[in-house]
Parts: structure tokens; sequence; C-alpha cells
């Protein structure tokens, strides 16, 4: 008898364990992905003043090679996160909008290695408009938490 009323007491303590793991994952997940988004738009202000510094000395390309490979690092981690359950269609949203940055820097990239990059191009480039559409994410993660 006393085994019975051990055995539902046990399966309790064990789905409230990973109801509290699960709420740790997601507020850990939240805040990489916030600082991923903050580190975005850094991106989206550093680079344009970094072209712009090329343009007039050569040598700063490879200034602005570097900015380009240190976010491409920063995207292949926020795309190795495991999101929550609660964020998943959150996280497949991010996922399409960083293979589009990914995308994006990598022509960067060559266009820096080429030396022909210029404000205009990357103001239109498909790189800045997912940075912009990254930016709505942030909205959906505050409306999880609310």
């Amino acid at each position: 008898m006393r085994k019975l009323f051990i055995l539902p007491l046990l399966l309790i303590a064990l789905s409230g364990c990973s109801l509290i793991e699960e709420a740790t994952n997601g507020v850990q997940y939240t805040e990489d992905v916030t600082q991923f988004i903050a580190d975005a738009e850094e991106f989206s202000n550093d680079l344009p003043q970094l072209i712009e510094q090329a343009q007039s000395d050569v040598t700063a390309f490879a200034d602005v090679e570097q900015r380009l490979q240190e976010f491409q690092t920063e995207i292949e981690e926020v795309q190795a996160l495991n999101p929550p359950e609660l964020a998943e269609s959150i996280h497949n949203d991010l996922m399409e909008y960083t293979n589009q940055l990914e995308s994006g820097i990598e022509e960067m990239i060559q266009a820096a290695q080429e030396q022909v990059i210029n404000i205009e191009a990357l103001e239109n480039s498909d790189l800045f408009k997912a940075i912009r559409d990254i930016q709505q994410i942030q909205q959906n993660l505050n409306q999880l938490g609310e």
C-alpha cells in the first residue's frame, strides 16, 4: 500500500522538475536571442561607419571583413540554440532570417575582399533587410514573457 502512495508522489515530483527545466531553458533562450538581436542592431550601426572608412582608406576593408566574420560567428552560435517548445515558432522565423543573414554576410565578405563594397549596396542589401526582420522577433519574445 505504501508503494502505491509513493509512486504517484514521485511521478508528480519528476514532472515538476521537467517543468522547471523547461522554464529555465526558456529564460536562457530568451536571453540569448535578445542578446543576439542587440548584437545585430549594433552590427547594423557599426558596419556603415567601417565601410565609409574603407572608402577613403583601403586598408580598412580588412576591418570590414573582420567585423563581418565576427557577426557570422554570432549567427552560427544563435543557430545552434535549442528553443523551448513555447518558442518553436519564433525560433523557426529566427532560423529563416539567420539563413538570409549568412547569405548576405558571405556576399559582403566577398565584396570587402574585392574592395567594392559601398554604403548604398549595404543599405539595400538582403543583409540589412534580414536584420530589420530579426528586430521584429524581439517584440514576439516580449509577448511570450507576458
